[in-house]
């Protein structure tokens, strides 16, 4: 990827939608968005979320029964019927899941694939959710994040070196653990982080290959922000002795687009029953970050925005999550109208 190329990836969003939704409807997605030319499809990696969090995003979420698909089996279902597309966890939360799993599991999609598999790592948040089943959570963001940084020194150690792993850090030690087979990707497949911290940032400056925050977890995205963070983390990274370049810009938006700008201005009135959205206006929400909404032009303008922050990789959710036809239609949309005027300019 040069500098100057613009790529675009797929939220996949299997939550939402009623139980019994078949699971062909979202590989119907998948499916759509390689067709489609996204360059990604990337998907939430919860074990189960209160429907509050679900509000605003679905227009039918059920609320005794927020359905919630486990991520990393939908991926290898993914990986088989798609030959092109990168995959992944955006973001998978390495305080809820053991770092050896998640290497274990990154490296079976990364098989299947043949080398697709993109790591997104984050801290984990949501405290109910640990609660909930059983899982202690850290308050202290500061643990939270050191046991990310260990899970990926760990993860990086199982994935590279050949003779069986020792680690003894503070919160995960392993004993010549042997762990094969390896990635297919050499040295090692990609390694990305969610969250806009300092910590964050610093640790994407040591050890990411990517910085791709989530504007829907704030109060939008701001561009003068984007830009200070990624100057940062290319400091620190030649601080590191590493390329800066080599770190790529990226961030995660939810979208609602439409043929016609009043009814994607309808549409998005949806993303107002989330409770920290409940008193901006459609234009506000527009305006901020909060999403990209609007017809394929007022797309354009926004993505435009953040292209000149200095992203290059946009990850876009389809909201409101509804029918799976209602969803392939926004995705059609970015590609004939939103995706030539990125992919013509980088080429």
């Amino acid at each position: 990827m040069s500098q100057d190329e613009i790529q675009f990836a797929l939220k996949w969003n299997m939550y939402g939608n009623q139980p019994e939704t078949p699971f062909a409807n979202y590989l119907k997605l998948v499916q759509a968005a390689e067709d489609m030319g996204f360059d990604g499809v990337y998907t939430i990696d919860h074990i189960g979320l209160p429907a509050t969090q679900v509000r605003g995003f679905s227009s039918i979420a059920d609320d005794a029964r927020p359905s919630f698909p486990e991520a990393w089996t939908a991926l290898a279902a993914a990986a088989a019927v798609t030959k092109r597309v990168k995959l992944g966890p955006q973001v998978t939360p390495i305080t809820l899941r053991h770092p050896v799993f998640i290497a274990k599991m990154a490296t079976n999609i990364d098989l299947i694939s043949n080398g697709r598999l993109v790591l997104q790592v984050g801290t984990g948040w949501h405290r109910p959710e640990y609660d909930a089943f059983g899982f202690p959570f850290d308050e202290k963001f500061s643990v939270r994040y050191q046991k990310m940084i260990e899970g990926v020194e760990i993860i990086k150690k199982l994935w590279t070196e050949d003779a069986p792993v020792s680690y003894q850090g503070q919160y995960y030690q392993l004993q010549q653990a042997p762990f094969w087979p390896k990635p297919f990707q050499k040295p090692h497949p990609p390694i990305w982080f969610g969250g806009s911290s300092k910590k964050t940032q610093a640790a994407v400056a040591k050890y990411g290959d990517a910085w791709s925050p989530a504007a829907p977890h704030y109060t939008g995205l701001d561009t003068n922000e984007y830009r200070a963070g990624l100057d940062n983390i290319r400091r620190l990274a030649a601080e590191h002795g590493r390329d800066p370049d080599a770190i790529k810009p990226a961030a995660l938006f939810y979208s609602v687009i439409h043929r016609e700008r009043s009814r994607a201005y309808e549409l998005a009135e949806n993303l107002r029953k989330r409770e920290e959205w409940s008193t901006l206006s459609v234009p506000e929400m527009a305006r901020n970050g909060v999403a990209i909404i609007g017809d394929p032009d007022d797309c354009v303008s926004a993505i435009e925005r953040y292209v000149q922050a200095g992203i290059r990789y946009f990850t876009i959710g389809i909201v409101p999550i509804r029918e799976v036809d209602a969803i392939i239609e926004g995705m059609q949309l970015y590609s004939e109208r939103v995706f030539p005027h990125f992919k013509d300019r980088s080429n």
